[in-house]
């Protein structure tokens, strides 16, 4: 069966930040957030958002993750 991809590497970068601005627009200035991801594949975009947030905040947020 051929590999089908959804989406590439442009779409998924656009569709974070579309979320980073989202998030932002809704707490603009970080003090009540907090990111966390659920193992397994859920804790790589966690991290890869909570990156983008931090840098446009320009402070450090609290993270963790969950293995339910």
């Amino acid at each position: 069966m051929p590999e089908t991809v959804l989406l590439g590497a442009a779409e998924i970068e656009g569709i974070e930040g579309r979320l980073v601005d989202q998030i932002l627009e809704r707490n603009p200035d970080g003090s009540r957030l907090a990111v966390v991801g659920v193992r397994t594949r859920g804790v790589v975009l966690a991290d890869r958002l909570r990156s983008r947030l931090e840098q446009r905040l320009g402070a450090k947020l609290p993270w963790g993750a969950l293995d339910i």
